[in-house]
């Protein structure tokens, strides 16, 4: 008879996008500026600039999922330095960042996951790099199926507009990236 043992996550391991308790309302605002939500995205804004911010985003190793690992510091330079029919103020930049989460492996279901249980991540992280790469919009890509990701994020979308983390005039800036859930 074949036993199986599920090991545990060593405790070494920090936990980067899922918090240890999801939370109850996943798309409450209030609880997730009160858990730090956004203000990594205000320092990028107001304290950093484009070039410290995709410097820290360079020194600290960050890396695409995809199967070559691409250096995520190294692909917002060369975004950041591309031309663009769009642009963030008068700076030279992308114009559209998307966040794939589209997610067409069988049986695969964690971008689902993350946007259904920790939607400000997501979007703070797409943010700082619609900042950083001077683009004017954020493309949330998602499964039509995925109806209950859909929802969260068109809530969390709605809410960070209305405090002015997303939209026109962030941060009481000249600064504008629409967001949308396609």
């Amino acid at each position: 008879m074949t036993s199986v043992k599920v090991l545990s996550t060593p405790a070494r391991w920090p936990r980067l996008l899922l918090p240890d308790a999801p939370p109850a309302k996943p798309a409450d605002l209030d609880a997730a500026v009160k858990a730090g939500a956004w203000a990594s995205f205000a320092k990028a804004v107001e304290e950093m600039g484009v070039a410290a911010t995709i410097e820290a985003v360079a020194r600290s190793g960050l890396r695409g999922r995809g199967g070559s690992g691409f250096p995520t510091g190294e692909k917002w330079r060369a975004c950041a330095l591309a031309e663009a029919d769009r642009r963030q103020t008068d700076r030279p930049g992308g114009s559209v960042v998307v966040v794939n989460a589209y997610q067409s492996d069988p049986a695969v279901f964690s971008d689902r996951v993350l946007l259904e249980t920790n939607p400000y991540a997501v979007l703070e992280g797409a943010a700082i790099a619609a900042f950083a790469v001077g683009a004017t919009e954020i493309v949330v890509a998602v499964r039509a199926e995925a109806t209950d990701a859909i929802h969260v994020m068109e809530a969390a979308i709605a809410a960070a507009e209305k405090r002015g983390f997303l939209g026109v005039d962030i941060l009481g800036k000249t600064l504008e990236i629409t967001t949308s859930v396609k």
